[in-house]
């Protein structure tokens, strides 16, 4: 009997953890969404602010090309070249269709249907 209370207690726990969670995620990104537009309401936004929306972006991109391309091995094979096919592969998708959740939906998939299939290091096998 009283372990059966411990298990619903934990799962009470659990249960309340949980929701305590998702209310502080959904305070953190209401209030990041809206404070600017509560905040500059009446007033003039600062150049500056302006001027880190138009680099931010970019630099975001360049740090995350950084952390992705960091841990490539480009001794063994393939070389790299799954990553790179998969960088090639959402650029243009991009380029051509200028969407970015496109490029980045079927770069995803392209990558994956390239490692998972292994087909570069069977080509290269072959070579």
């Amino acid at each position: 009997m009283g372990d059966t209370l411990h298990h619903l207690y934990i799962e009470h726990q659990a249960i309340l953890h949980s929701i305590g969670v998702l209310i502080a995620v959904f305070a953190s990104t209401f209030l990041t969404r809206f404070m600017p537009f509560i905040v500059f309401r009446k007033r003039a936004i600062p150049k500056s602010l302006i001027t880190l929306g138009e680099v931010l972006p970019p630099a975001l991109i360049g740090m995350l090309l950084v952390y992705c391309f960091a841990s490539v091995d480009i001794v063994h094979t393939p070389f790299g070249l799954n990553e790179l096919c998969g960088f090639i592969l959402t650029a243009s998708i991009y380029l051509l269709t200028k969407v970015g959740v496109l490029a980045v939906i079927g770069g995803t998939i392209g990558y994956a249907a390239i490692v998972q299939t292994q087909i570069l290091h069977t080509l290269l096998a072959v070579i």
